[in-house]
């Protein structure tokens, strides 16, 4: 295969752009490379490179065929009756449901972060999707400099790319009917293509994507683009036509990994689609073999560089005394070289050696995400800026890897710990060993083929036993492996997301049943149903395309597979996870929105004598699954995350830090500061990353007004598999006498033998001589209580920030909540967080909270009923835990002997939170109370009958019983 002059001008005009982006955004010398040339040239110079590339992959003569073959469809046919034109009404359709809905700011969960990382190319968690984040910066763009509208554009792009993801599926839909049923008019496969495409369009877990800032709305598009192409690689007859057309495909797999890896799930579909014309045995081993290309790419080739790096680097750096990196430059010129030889001397290299080339360029936006750690910004997960943390982000070290083929039981027992990889970290200018990764060897008595039920977590086993019907201390079976996955993995993790999409969904309370048509109607905005319509079309289509084109059929059915129930079995996921993951399926759902368009056709076929009524009635589905589903998926003007997360900095000192406990009361806070730049002042830590050396070392850098922190712990401290991971309490300890921390922190830095402990493994780590720690801070000296059996890593920083610092410390509940400390003693309510005070005794600061929680704070939304609040994020996370602080608050007044401030709050709180569409919740009988109290009669008659009717409706006696006898009590006036 030869590439013309042309070509050639085109890869090598690309690949100097991509080569240039990256050198503008390594050499910008603004703090943070915050830079034009990094925020503004690297991304438009990128995307400009990639496209030079694909066109010089495709060469100038299959751009001219695809330009002719196009043209061609256009001449012979007007534009408004070709499929590109019904093609872009369904695009148009969904673009404009999609732009109507769109939240105008940042949704919980990553899209705060992701938002972020995007406006100034930062570094996300893994696996960090850089290709995502620069398109998503070039929309950022679009604000021109008003940063309130820097979240609107960002999710203007999914809502883009979903729409654009709609407009592909009416093509294939309509491609895929004029190929099984080319007698049938085009008016009725253009039916199909609309009904198929907008029933993809308006299904419950593809529009939650499509308005929000995540990756998945993109990656869905992109992988249906990759299954499309790979479905046109039969217009391709010629040898070096088909040999383009599959590097093409090739360079394309390697930018969508770096969207999303859930691209490459297209990898077995593509090949598949390639023997479409073959025997079915020929289309099953294209599938085997494109599970092997994604295993390749997935486990091996994307980490395989910079493993060989590494090691080249610690022998040039550490023995030969190189600069950092030297193993790289060693990597990569003897790459080019041997790469290059063989090229010229071996033909039959050429092609393996040219398609490896050309997928390493497509992972090259990975590239951009290590030069941007180097400069250190805000944002560095994982700081991926030398070669073990890049290492170590590229494998996705900070997910635990799950058994899959083969593995042990729940109640195995570890039997020995073995040394896995060794790891390393870089410091003081070469590489440290810090360590091996463990592996665990369990009994082999107890270990299984697809080992499903494998996690000893307590809460995980509960679960186990109660799916599989386990006795507690009863030893689980493979059946009872088996069971848990057909009837949890694949039906509840999988099957039950499916068919909210197509049958209807009971609530948006977490682990929602399917609602059949059977059910009955519940007050629950998301309680969509849809008559199964949608169901009845994919059986359709999936009976009509199996008996007219088996071979398009199992196409089609690979990609479902691969997306769907294989997925489902790979990620083997444990029970009861921190939220639904409907979304990471979506594309087996787009796959059945497929069936459902040619099932129109396919029902015509079937009943020849179909009435043109009934055929407008199923042109309707989509219509109607668009009305059930709008109020549960409008988010148009839904302020109030961002608003509370903005109460929350307002209340914190000048200068202080922030600890917060998780994503939801994190990533919110990372956008205003990093985007909108409010408070940059504080210092948000999170509970959770301080175990990370990186989060750790952080702490020495300034961000924005926000100084460095003079840690006393050094780097050698904190390292990663340190002796200070895991501080645990020898049981004998216990209730000892309290040690001083300053002293405990010295012995720390000594590596004192006097507290070490060793391990099972031959390891050590540092003790704790007592669970009574002395703090002597700048306020004074005082006493913390450790509460477990031991203290993390990040326990440590956090009690070095408090016996140390001078800036006032914050803690939010869920932070105070996931420490293994009693810190009560040492901290003040000041409504929205927790100011840390040794020794006070002010244990609710009334004023603070008053002024936080009333006078310099908004709470929108609350009070306007068509305003869409989840169940799960707006109103646990935040309506309820609101009740319970002005409920606090109302109660402090009130003892304080302020009743007219006292009731003041009650009413706000009443106006605000308890709107009567708003359910209430066991917690409101603290709430009550203090209405009684106040005397606040017509307030207090309403909420107790509310609450009364709540209490009726629990099925949870102990509940009921409570709230029944306490209301009673309240009504006779006998609860003081």
């Amino acid at each position: 295969m030869k590439f013309s002059r042309f070509d050639l001008f085109f890869l090598l005009s690309g690949l100097f752009l991509i080569i240039a982006g990256l050198l503008s955004a390594h050499l910008d010398s603004a703090p943070y490379g915050f830079g034009a040339s990094t925020l503004y040239f690297a991304p438009l110079s990128m995307l400009t490179g990639y496209s030079l590339v694909a066109l010089g992959i495709l060469g100038r003569s299959m751009s001219i065929i695809l330009k002719e073959r196009l043209m061609q469809q256009f001449q012979s046919i007007a534009f408004w009756k070709s499929k590109y034109c019904f093609a872009f009404i369904s695009f148009l359709l969904s673009f404009v449901v999609y732009l109507l809905t769109l939240e105008p700011t940042a949704s919980f969960w990553d899209c705060g972060e992701f938002i972020a990382s995007a406006y100034k190319l930062q570094i996300p968690h893994t696996p960090g999707n850089p290709l995502f984040l620069i398109i998503a910066r070039c929309f950022a763009m679009l604000s021109f400099g008003d940063t309130t509208q820097v979240a609107w554009w960002i999710n203007l792009m999914s809502g883009l790319f979903s729409a654009g993801a709609v407009g592909l599926c009416f093509l294939l839909i309509y491609d895929l009917t004029k190929k099984v049923s080319p007698s049938s008019p085009s008016w009725l496969s253009i039916a199909a293509a609309l009904v198929g495409s907008q029933i993809m369009a308006y299904m419950d877990s593809f529009w939650f994507s499509a308005v929000e800032a995540e990756a998945y709305a993109i990656a869905s598009f992109y992988t249906l683009l990759l299954f499309w192409l790979g479905w046109k690689s039969s217009l391709w007859s010629e040898k070096n036509q088909q040999i383009r057309w599959g590097l093409f495909l090739l360079f394309l797999c390697g930018l969508g990994y770096c969207i999303h890896p859930m691209c490459l799930l297209a990898l077995p579909a593509i090949m598949v689609s390639f023997f479409q014309n073959g025997r079915l045995k020929w289309m099953l081993g294209a599938f085997g073999l494109g599970m092997i290309l994604l295993f390749l790419i997935n486990n091996l080739l994307v980490t395989l560089p910079f493993r060989i790096a590494l090691h080249l680097d610690i022998l040039m750096v550490n023995d030969w005394g190189l600069l950092e990196f030297s193993g790289v430059w060693l990597t990569l010129t003897a790459a080019l070289i041997v790469g290059g030889l063989s090229f010229l001397k071996l033909k039959q290299a050429q092609l393996p050696i040219l398609a490896t080339f050309l997928l390493y360029i497509g992972l090259s936006p990975y590239l951009l995400l290590f030069i941007r750690s180097a400069h250190n910004p805000p944002i560095d997960s994982f700081s991926p800026d030398n070669l073990p943390a890049i290492l170590a982000y590229m494998q996705r070290d900070q997910y635990v890897q799950v058994p899959l083929l083969y593995g042990h039981y729940f109640d195995a027992r570890i039997q020995s710990y073995e040394k896995g990889e060794a790891l390393y970290t870089w410091e003081d200018g070469r590489y440290l060993p810090i360590g091996h990764k463990t592996k665990y060897a369990y009994s082999s008595d107890r270990k299984t083929l697809l080992p499903r039920i494998y996690s000893s977590d307590p809460k995980h086993v509960k679960v186990y036993q109660q799916v599989c019907g386990l006795r507690p201390g009863e030893k689980p079976q493979f059946l009872d492996n088996l069971k848990f996955m057909f009837s949890y993995q694949l039906n509840f993790m999988y099957m039950r997301y499916l068919l909210w999409n197509f049958v209807g969904r009971d609530s948006d309370i977490k682990n929602a049943a399917v609602h059949w048509p059977w059910d009955a109607k519940k007050q629950n905005k998301a309680n969509n149903q849809y008559f199964l319509f949608p169901l009845v079309l994919i059986g359709f289509g999936i009976f009509f395309l199996y008996r007219r084109d088996k071979k398009s059929f199992w196409v089609l059915a690979s990609l479902f597979l691969m997306t769907g129930p294989i997925l489902a079995l790979y990620l083997n996921v444990t029970p009861d996870p921190p939220r639904e993951r409907d979304y990471i399926y979506v594309v087996s759902y787009m796959v059945l929105a497929i069936y459902a368009g040619i099932g129109v056709i396919g029902l015509k076929g079937i009943i020849h004598s179909l009435p043109k009524t009934t055929l407008a009635l199923i042109l309707l589905v989509p219509g109607w699954m668009a009305i059930e589903n709008w109020n549960d998926h409008d988010r148009s003007d839904r302020y109030i995350q961002m608003e509370q997360n903005r109460n929350i900095l307002r209340s914190c000192a000048p200068n202080s830090i922030l600890f917060t406990g998780g994503d939801n009361d994190t990533f919110p806070l990372w956008y205003l500061q990093q985007v909108e730049g409010v408070r940059t002042d504080v210092r948000v830590l999170v509970t959770s990353y301080l175990n990370a050396s990186w989060n750790i070392q952080q702490l020495n850098y300034d961000f924005y007004e926000s100084t460095a922190f003079d840690l006393r712990l050094e780097p050698k401290d904190y390292r990663k598999n340190g002796p200070n991971d895991v501080l645990p309490l020898i049981p004998s300890m216990k209730d000892s006498n309290a040690f001083s921390f300053e002293k405990y922190l010295r012995l720390i830095q000594e590596d004192h033998e006097a507290i070490r402990t060793e391990t099972q493994n031959g390891e050590y780590y540092h003790y704790l001589p007592s669970d009574r720690i002395v703090l002597s801070t700048p306020k004074g000296r005082c006493e913390v209580k450790v509460t477990g059996n031991y203290l993390y890593k990040n326990e440590l920083v956090m009690l070095d920030l408090m016996a140390n610092s001078k800036r006032p410390l914050h803690f939010n509940f869920n932070a105070k909540h996931n420490i293994n400390m009693d810190l009560d003693r040492h901290l003040v309510n000041e409504g929205f967080l927790l100011r840390f005070e040794p020794n006070t005794t002010t244990v609710y600061d009334v004023d603070a909270a008053y002024r936080n929680l009333i006078e310099e704070s908004k709470y929108p939304n609350f009070d306007d009923p068509k305003i869409y609040l989840t169940h799960e994020d707006h109103i646990l996370r935040q309506l309820h835990l609101l009740r319970a602080e002005f409920s606090e608050l109302t109660d402090a007044l009130i003892k304080k002997g302020d009743k007219s401030r006292a009731r003041e709050v009650a009413q706000f709180s009443l106006n605000t939170f308890y709107a009567p569409y708003q359910e209430v919740n066991a917690q409101s009988i603290f709430f009550l109370k203090s209405l009684r109290i106040l005397d606040m009669k017509d307030s207090y008659n309403l909420l107790s009958g509310r609450l009364l009717t709540f209490a009726q409706q629990q099925k949870d006696r102990q509940l009921k019983a409570f709230l029944v006898s306490n209301i009673e009590a309240l009504n006779s006036n006998k609860l003081e």
